[in-house]
């Protein structure tokens, strides 16, 4: 590739000086012509990429697993501790980071081919290795230091051959880092894989920013490392580049026990020479043991909304979190002017997925009583590695543990029959407000619906989550007369329209993303029926948001008449268009052929108005194209 560069400036200057020396009409300004062309052909950039695979540099990117601070890593434990390694073992937290391998590597070896964004991704396996054909992310992070942060469209980047050493994810999606220029530094490989869907996508369209082109350049050295290894050490300040440091790759033993090496050493001396020493040599972190403030704050220092001043302090296991990081809260007025705004609904309550201790502590369980992530989950006692919960904490077990007097007639308390799902403690308490890695999922903001949570601060209550086709007038009655709710005053669209309407056509980008996904649970069709929803889901096919289209389809397919239902969320604007469409007229047809109008089951004229359908049951385009305006399309940036 160097020679090749020498040769086209050579190429370059040649024609030049030839066309200069005489009109463009002889043979030499032919000559001249053909040289620029072929000078032309050779600086190209996407005529062949640069190939930066040197193998002992490569060898050494991934992060050297050498703590300086005490960490002995996950093998140092499994001999004492057998079953608890085994059973952390199999937790998604062990594979979070892991060197790439033919058996780590969650998407298919077989090669891959895209142009998105106009810019090509070429990924392919060698010899038990992956390699990637990019755009060079080094001359990426350099435009990004001027400004140039999204891509313009006429853009003609250099590319580069890359080698994939190192992976984040194992459960959803699988995030592929590059070797770097500098150091051991780690690039982000600027597609990722879906592990349920199969599919490859490119990064940034797999989280909900706004739907514009931006430049991949943050690297695993500078931000990931702090909760996606243990005893991380970014040490960025080194003249050649990074010299990053770990204890071990992933969340293994050492992240919630803290720094091993005084236990080790101490229990090694104690079986040699039988004699015990001091009892705090041998001390080792076990958080069920601690307050439950100091517990949760264990799983908080990944778990919260949070950021570092300068250098970060290494949190250890029992100590205080405030004194490593600082937690962000919504009043904070650095959250206030920054896109971490978004990341909290109107109230303050935490909607991004992955925070649920910053969740936690705003509940009255967490601050006047005493319950700890402990409480409801485990890293060694967890019946499935999904999300880790102690066996019956998936029932209300999990509150009526404190609760009891609600266990003898549960139905006196919900007003649901104790068989529904409106009676399990958790779909009032803890519904799905939170939002990440292409789901919904439960805030861990533990508190009672109210109808100002939904009118005056823009959450969907548990109530609108599950009756999506109820007005706020009829939910807030029922609040009053079941709860002694002071009664609201909803506007006269809020009358005319359901919430859960009005969050998925005219919401930002979470509360479009959080509804879609609320309207495909089995418990919401249960409570709203499923003849009525896919004329209004189909509108979502066509949202800017690629993360918001990916749920439409998600939910679309758990409905009737979808069988034929062909989406690509990733797809040109103009193919999303017709599959919404086509879905449309399917719906028609199924109408049509079922003789019976939508949502006609016991509901009255008004009541099909609610739901944006006319008094036959058919779609009512005119009031739908006169709310589609609404919809609330500010950037949103979801930290994932």
């Amino acid at each position: 590739m160097v020679l090749c560069g020498v040769l086209a400036i050579v190429v370059l200057v040649a024609a030049v000086v030839l066309i200069r020396r005489q009109q463009p009409t002889g043979k030499l300004a032919l000559v001249g012509s053909v040289l620029l062309f072929v000078a032309a052909v050779i600086l190209r950039p996407d005529a062949e990429v640069s190939d930066d695979l040197d193998a002992t540099r490569v060898a050494a990117q991934v992060p050297k697993q050498e703590s300086t601070n005490g960490y002995v890593s996950s093998k140092a434990c499994r001999d004492c501790h057998p079953d608890q390694h085994a059973s952390w073992s199999r937790s998604f937290h062990r594979t979070m980071t892991q060197v790439v391998t033919p058996e780590t590597m969650a998407a298919p070896a077989e090669e891959f081919r895209s142009n998105l964004h106009g810019r090509d991704f070429h990924f392919f396996a060698e010899n038990d290795r992956f390699f990637v054909d990019v755009v060079d992310p080094d001359w990426d992070a350099e435009r990004v230091k001027v400004g140039l942060t999204t891509i313009p469209e006429n853009e003609k980047p250099p590319y580069v051959r890359r080698q994939v050493v190192m992976s984040t994810g194992s459960h959803h999606i699988q995030t592929f880092w590059m070797n770097g220029s500098k150091g051991n530094q780690l690039w982000p490989v600027p597609w990722v894989y879906h592990v349920q869907m199969k599919k490859w996508i490119p990064q940034l369209d797999s989280f909900i920013i706004p739907p514009e082109h931006y430049r991949n350049n943050t690297y695993w050295n500078e931000n990931c490392i702090h909760c996606h290894s243990t005893g991380g050490e970014p040490r960025l300040q080194v003249p050649e580049g990074p010299d990053t440091r770990v204890g071990e790759l992933g969340i293994a033993c050492e992240a919630c026990h803290g720094p091993g090496l005084k236990h080790a050493e101490y229990q090694t001396q104690l079986r040699k020479s039988g004699v015990p020493g001091s009892a705090s040599e041998g001390e080792i972190i076990n958080a069920a043991r601690l307050s439950h403030r100091r517990s949760s704050e264990v799983c908080g220092q990944c778990h919260s909304a949070n950021k570092f001043d300068g250098p970060r302090k290494l949190f250890v296991p029992g100590e205080r979190l405030e004194d490593s990081v600082t937690l962000l809260r919504f009043d904070d007025e650095f959250v206030q002017k920054s896109p971490m705004r978004s990341s909290f609904w109107n109230d303050g309550t935490m909607r991004l997925a992955g925070r649920d201790f910053s969740a936690l502590e705003t509940s009255a369980c967490y601050q006047r009583g005493e319950i700890s992530c402990l409480s409801c989950h485990s890293m060694h006692r967890f019946e499935s590695p999904d999300d880790q919960l102690v066996p019956a904490m998936n029932s209300d077990a999990a509150c009526l543990k404190c609760h009891e007097t609600f266990a003898e007639d549960i139905s006196s308390h919900t007003h649901h029959s104790p068989d529904s799902p409106g009676s399990r403690c958790h779909n009032c308490h803890m519904p799905h407000t939170t939002y990440g890695l292409f789901k919904a999922i439960r805030s861990h903001r533990i508190d009672s619906p109210t109808s100002i949570m939904t009118i005056k601060h823009g959450r969907p209550n548990a109530c609108v989550l599950c009756h999506v086709d109820r007005t706020i007038s009829w939910i807030d009655g029922n609040l009053v007369d079941w709860y002694g709710h002071e009664p609201v005053t909803a506007s006269d669209r809020d009358e005319e329209v359901s919430p859960g309407v009005m969050f998925l056509l005219t919401g930002d980008a979470v509360q479009r993303a959080v509804m879609v996904w609320n309207f495909g649970r089995e418990e919401t069709r249960q409570a709203s029926g499923d003849d009525w929803q896919l004329p209004l889901l189909a509108e979502l096919l066509d949202d800017p948001y690629s993360v918001v289209r990916a749920a439409a389809a998600q939910t679309i397919r758990k409905f009737p008449a979808t069988d034929d239902f062909k989406y690509d969320f990733l797809a040109p604007a103009e193919k999303r268009q017709k599959a919404r469409a086509d879905l449309i007229n399917a719906w028609d047809q199924h109408r049509s052929s079922s003789g019976q109008p939508a949502g006609s089951v016991s509901r009255s004229a008004d009541r099909l108005r609610q739901l944006l359908l006319t008094p036959a049951g058919a779609r009512d385009t005119a009031r739908l194209k006169a709310l589609l305006p609404l919809r609330d399309d500010r950037d949103i940036y979801f930290a994932e």
